[in-house]
């Protein structure tokens, strides 16, 4: 199991390694569906391109918090700029959330909406390698904001009629 794990980091690592590229890929992890495993792989992927020696950030767009508390984080409350939220552990960087996240599609109602997260990454890109995205299972306004900053999409599913329903609502 950890060689098949290796290698699919490595192949992460080798498909997206560009010669002279500054900017970070950035990769949204995604699915409609609950309980595919969406936060479980970016929390491998943060380690594991971690672990590769690649400057690495997870940004937790799904307000239950989850891929913060995966990488060791205490969840606080409270609002703050990217770079006030970004915090360190041994497993890489994360911008980490919480359930005020909910309140998003109250917050993102002004024109030009879905750029907000992109615009926010764009302060702290250079500094990155990878930025790895966590998405809320639901296309809202948050899930909206990750398509719009990644130039990727992974979307983990298990092998049932629910899963493959959540991908054809993308």
């Amino acid at each position: 199991m950890i060689k098949l794990v290796k290698l699919f980091l490595k192949s992460i690592y080798v498909y997206f390694e560009t010669e002279g590229m500054d900017l970070a890929h950035i990769i949204a992890v995604t699915n409609q569906k609950g309980g595919v495993g969406k936060t479980t792989t970016c929390s491998a992927l943060v380690s594991g391109l971690t672990a590769l020696g690649q400057r690495t950030l997870g940004i937790d767009l799904d307000p239950q918090g989850n891929l913060g508390f995966s990488l060791g984080i205490d969840i606080e409350s409270g609002t703050v700029t990217a770079e006030d939220a970004l915090l360190r552990t041994e497993n890489g960087d994360v911008i980490p959330s919480n359930i005020l996240l909910s309140s998003a599609e109250l917050e993102f109602n002004r024109s030009g909406r879905e750029y907000i997260i992109r615009d926010l990454i764009a302060t702290i890109e250079e500094r990155y390698d990878y930025i790895i995205i966590d998405t809320p299972p639901s296309l809202n306004i948050l899930t909206v904001n990750a398509y719009v900053a990644a130039q990727n999409l992974i979307i983990p599913m298990v092998p049932e009629v629910l899963s493959l329903l959540g991908i054809s609502q993308l």
